[in-house]
């Protein structure tokens, strides 16, 4: 489901179940300000961190997408983000990954920062 903005780049938020709906945002000609992705269980991490229309992207929330490390570790590594204000994810990931995320340059100018991390009890 697509949503507008207004003035700017468009705002496309985008809860799905299916993969054919999460082909058709990233197939967005222009940037996008805002991406909320949830229960995608094929986030299709590389198509998605690879998409043009994510350079620009101000707030991106994963929400149940089974990101994982890898995942994480795209996220960390795409200069596509750099632009990026805000970034949720709320998948489980370990501490690798969380550490992964903070010490990335193209996040440097992130304002907040949600993630949901792993319990380990055993580590305690």
């Amino acid at each position: 489901m697509r949503e507008g903005a207004g003035e700017g780049a468009p705002a496309i938020r985008l809860s799905c179940f299916e993969a054919d709906e999460l082909a058709e945002a990233l197939a967005v000609p222009g940037p996008i300000a805002v991406l909320d992705l949830r229960f995608a269980d094929d986030p299709q991490g590389p198509a998605l961190i690879a998409a043009p229309c994510l350079h620009g992207l101000e707030d991106m929330t994963l929400q149940s997408c089974s990101l994982g490390p890898k995942g994480a570790a795209a996220l960390a590594a795409s200069p596509r983000l750099a632009g990026l204000r805000r970034l949720t994810i709320g998948d489980d990931l370990d501490g690798a990954a969380a550490a992964a995320l903070l010490a990335s340059p193209h996040l440097a100018g992130l304002r907040a920062l949600s993630l949901q991390i792993a319990w380990d009890d055993e580590a305690f």
